[in-house]
């Protein structure tokens, strides 16, 4: 195809459509030429088709960055421009600027786009990386990054019992949690104490990598009852000028007696069980515990020991030795019926509370 100034063109379509999609994959001027036919070949008009001059302008690529914003001083920030695209052409080269002050250049010893760089010393810096194409188009992706002074800096974020929503009682074995960060840029070797008002109970030691969180437990068995005030604090490291953070308070933990608030008594005093019970049999043990508070106690255990005697069934329909009441409000009753088995001579044990502040009844049991 010609056109009336003799330019040569190549043919790209036939279409009897007047719309034609062209992709152009390179930048420059073309001229795009067209030439209308109709069915019975009639000479076109004008002779020779007519012709459009298209400028196609270069396409940039894109410049992606990401990577830390904030570091502390002398350690190691990592930038990625993995992100960065460029199409139809491809990427040629990255280069850095740090501190985005127009010098860029290769990172050294790298030829991907990730890098890393060490400020040595408190600023705001902004890093930019510049992304070239293979036609030599370029595109500049920035980040802000906060540096910080290298630090000291330990927090007890949180504390908690695992009775918070029990009742605790003399004696009991309460695990104590608490949450802690590292918050500075030195591995530290720490010191943490739970603490019971100024008393120290427990002390341990733990290793805790820099800008992470840990979880302590400490085991607490309360001796006096009432309101209590639990501590878990981290004693200051070294070079650490900031430790308003270092402890944690947990206020009105409060602790009851069993034996000054709680009655237990079998429910009839001769039978349930009576003092003989014939062999191959069945019989019940029957208590009464009562709760001389206006406060419910939660999770109350009442725990019988049957002598070796097999558990055939319960007032909850189970064979457990232990039943929980919860709450344990007011006067309540509770049976285990046992089997009687051979004849010998048992010993039926209940129990409330823990150690020095529980309250035992028992009865001995002829088997005939």
């Amino acid at each position: 195809m010609s056109s009336d100034n003799g330019s040569s063109f190549t043919l790209l379509n036939t279409t009897a459509s007047p719309a034609l999609t062209i992709p152009f994959n390179s930048n420059g001027t073309f001229i795009i030429g067209v030439l209308a036919i109709d069915s019975d070949d009639s000479p076109p008009f004008p002779p020779g088709g007519d012709t459009l001059n298209i400028a196609v302008l270069d396409k940039n690529p894109t410049a992606v960055l990401t990577g830390d914003t904030v570091v502390f001083e002398n350690r190691t920030a990592f930038f990625n421009a993995s992100g960065s695209t460029s199409s139809p052409d491809t990427i040629s080269s990255y280069e850095w600027d740090f501190n985005y002050n127009g010098t860029f250049v290769p990172a050294a010893n790298v030829t991907g786009p990730v890098v890393n760089h060490t400020y040595p010393s408190p600023s705001t810096p902004t890093v930019a990386v510049k992304v070239t194409d293979s036609d030599g188009s370029f595109n500049i992706s920035t980040l802000s990054v906060l540096v910080k002074p290298s630090d000291h800096d330990l927090s007890v974020d949180s504390i908690s019992q695992n009775k918070s929503t029990s009742t605790v009682y003399l004696f009991d074995t309460v695990n104590v949690t608490a949450n802690i960060s590292n918050l500075g840029n030195f591995e530290e070797n720490i010191t943490i104490r739970l603490k019971e008002g100024t008393t120290v109970l427990t002390t341990t030691t733990a290793t805790i990598q820099r800008n992470t969180t840990g979880q302590l437990s400490f085991n607490w068995t309360p001796t006096i009852a009432g309101f209590h005030t639990l501590i878990v604090e981290i004693l200051p490291v070294s070079g650490e000028t900031n430790a308003v953070n270092n402890q944690k308070i947990l206020q009105n933990v409060q602790v009851f007696s069993v034996k000054d608030n709680v009655d237990l008594s079998f429910v009839n005093p001769t039978q349930y069980p009576e003092a003989s019970e014939n062999s191959s049999s069945q019989f019940y043990v029957w208590v009464r515990v009562a709760n001389n508070l206006t406060t419910d106690f939660n999770d109350f255990p009442v725990a019988l020991n049957s002598d070796g005697l097999n558990i055939n069934t319960t007032q909850d329909g189970n064979q457990q030795a232990v039943k929980v009441f919860d709450p344990l409000s007011g006067t309540r009753t509770f049976w285990w019926l046992l089997d009687s088995g051979s004849v010998a001579t048992k010993n039926m044990t209940i129990t409330i509370g823990n150690g020095a502040d529980s309250v035992t009844i028992n009865r001995t049991v002829s088997i005939v």
